[in-house]
């Protein structure tokens, strides 16, 4: 009898210190991975084809070797159209576009031989972009080669010729997107262009006359 309460002793303690040897070990925490973290987002995607138009005002500045200071400046404003692609890749966007405006930046003075005329009729040039963006605004620049009609008259001969200037344009702006396929843009342009020989008072009467303009335009942007 003693032995079995002794075995039956032996067994029980036994078990109890299997309990407490099972109570004592910590349950292994499952593993839960981290998040991955988001990806960058850049705003608002300027990519694809877009088109415009726009009012602008602008200075036409002429020089003559022939007579300096003989052609006066002029200004006045224009109304322009153009087209273009852009490409976005992160906050960075490139493009390519061309512009064809319509100007009246007319000048006119008084001289010894009369009165004399400037204008500085249409602009046409085919550009480069390059900006970065800022959520739903594109801070840009731009170049490329330009092209401009320029008039001279002398009113009191009367004569007057029209020659085509060639040159190079650059410029910045600012581009916001007012709604996915809206958008507001504002430029300033500086055009510079060759010189040209204009016969107003016979062939070659004034040689080396020089364009520059300077212009601000305002305009709206439809993507597609």
């Amino acid at each position: 009898m003693k032995r079995t309460i002794f075995a039956a002793a032996l067994i029980a303690a036994s078990t109890a210190g299997a309990h407490a040897g099972t109570m004592g070990t910590p349950t292994a925490e499952p593993e839960i991975p981290a998040p991955a973290a988001p990806a960058p987002s850049f705003g608002y995607d300027f990519s694809g084809g877009y088109v415009g138009t726009g009012l602008s005002f602008g200075r036409g500045l002429h020089s003559d070797s022939t007579a300096p200071g003989f052609w006066p400046n002029g200004s006045g404003a224009g109304l322009g159209a153009f087209a273009g692609y852009n490409w976005q890749s992160g906050n960075t966007v490139f493009g390519v576009e061309g512009h064809l405006s319509g100007q009246r930046m007319r000048g006119s003075t008084t001289t010894a031989a009369g009165e004399v005329q400037t204008d500085l009729r249409a602009l046409a040039s085919l550009r480069g972009r390059a900006g970065v963006t800022v959520d739903r605004t594109l801070f840009f620049a731009t170049a490329g080669g330009a092209l401009g009609s320029v008039r001279h008259n002398a009113v009191d001969v009367p004569a007057s010729d029209t020659q085509t200037v060639r040159g190079l344009m650059v410029g910045v702006g600012v581009e916001h997107a007012i709604s996915d396929g809206i958008h507001l843009r504002g430029d300033l342009e500086h055009y510079r262009f060759g010189s040209r020989n204009f016969n107003t008072t016979g062939p070659n009467a004034f040689t080396n006359v020089r364009t520059r303009s300077n212009m601000a335009r305002v305009s709206a942007v439809f993507r597609f």
